[in-house]
């Protein structure tokens, strides 16, 4: 039996392959990256991931900074996040800062802190 953790990640890989494969003349949104990659967890938060609008969850892992953030999108963490490289290095620097802000924006959206907004600098 595979667990579900091994399904997301095959999901993932196997989607990543796929968009690879396609020709990027042009850069994708940070919408379009969240859209075709980083929603498979973050849509439902699997593998602690922090899911979209989940102003708490993004407040804990803000504490250390943006930097990290940007950090983790490109090296992964451990088991439960893919880093960048594995994506066959085909999402560039760019939209990897445009999907993490993207996620923030969106999370943003539904957060009337704003000491917690300004720490995010949107």
């Amino acid at each position: 039996m595979f667990s579900h953790h091994f399904i997301c990640y095959s999901f993932c890989l196997t989607l990543t392959l796929f968009l690879s494969s396609a020709s990027y003349a042009k850069e994708r949104s940070g919408a379009k990256i969240y859209q075709d990659i980083c929603s498979s967890c973050h849509e439902n938060g699997d593998f602690d991931a922090p899911r979209l609008k989940d102003i708490s969850a993004w407040q804990t892992r803000l504490t250390k900074g943006k930097q990290e953030l940007y950090k983790s999108a490109f090296n992964g963490l451990g088991d439960n996040m893919p880093a960048r490289d594995q994506y066959e290095g085909h999402i560039t620097d760019k939209e990897i800062y445009s999907a993490v802000n993207y996620m923030l924006k969106k999370t943003i959206q539904y957060s009337n802190n704003k000491e917690w907004i300004a720490s995010t600098g949107q």
